[in-house]
């Protein structure tokens, strides 16, 4: 159980430098400031997020996944998104900061995230650990 969290936020850090490499690449604002720290700090957010408000957005949003699967996580990653830079701004740690400007950044973002997700998913399966 500790390794696969360990392994989660670690993988989610991962995914937030590639994400915002890409991102940047692509001419959208998208930065983690605050270093090293940063990326984990956030990448354990996004841990929590997915943790808590991912099922019960599944759960809101079940009718339309049964039409949409693919748009409907898309939204669901967006909202993650948006809830971890609303959470790292209430928490105000010194240091770690997520700016994420503009709703086609948010897109993009939120498809890098599913497509790193689902390679991660499918690299790390949870009976291989």
């Amino acid at each position: 159980m500790l390794r696969r969290t360990i392994l989660t936020v670690v993988l989610n850090a991962v995914m937030l430098y590639a994400i915002e490499k890409l991102i940047i690449y692509l001419g959208g604002i998208f930065e983690v400031k605050g270093g090293i720290l940063a990326y984990v700090v956030i990448g354990v957010v996004i841990g929590v997020l997915n943790l808590v408000l991912r099922p019960l957005l599944r759960i809101l949003v079940f009718p339309l996944a049964l039409l949409m699967s693919g748009v409907v996580t898309i939204l669901i990653n967006i909202v993650i998104l948006w809830a971890t830079v609303y959470v790292l701004n209430l928490l105000q740690w010194e240091g770690v900061q997520l700016i994420i400007q503009g709703i086609i950044t948010y897109l993009s973002a939120a498809i890098i995230l599913g497509i790193l997700n689902s390679i991660f998913n499918w690299l790390f399966k949870p009976k291989n650990l």
